[in-house]
């Protein structure tokens, strides 16, 4: 599973489901000491498709997919049968081997 084969794959976008639940998805504010933050009911949301047998997963935002925004911040390239995977990230364009946790989707997963 090289880069460029990754590079050249469709790239996931939004369906129009996806965008419709972000915009229902209303923020609330979370006011703590020092901070102030909005918290949404899911904040993150998820599409899959598999091609050339490689598992594909897009991650997008609730706050971008409700500015209309279809591109996904993260894309998740996974090759069970090589049992590897690899990351793109969209926001900072570079590649990972990073497990979930350790990327920016660290304050959703428990």
């Amino acid at each position: 599973m090289n880069k460029k084969e990754l590079r050249n794959m469709k790239l996931l976008e939004a369906t129009d489901e996806l965008i419709k639940l972000a915009k229902e998805d209303v923020p609330v504010r979370d006011k703590r000491y020092y901070t102030e933050q909005l918290i949404y009911q899911r904040g993150i949301y998820l599409r899959a498709e598999v091609e050339n047998n490689i598992l594909k997963v897009a991650f997008y935002l609730a706050e971008y997919l409700s500015m209309d925004c279809r591109k996904p911040v993260y894309t998740l390239y996974i090759d069970k049968k090589n049992d590897v995977f690899k990351g793109y990230d969209y926001r900072t364009k570079k590649w990972s081997d990073s497990m979930l946790d350790k990327t920016i989707f660290s304050k959703w997963l428990y």
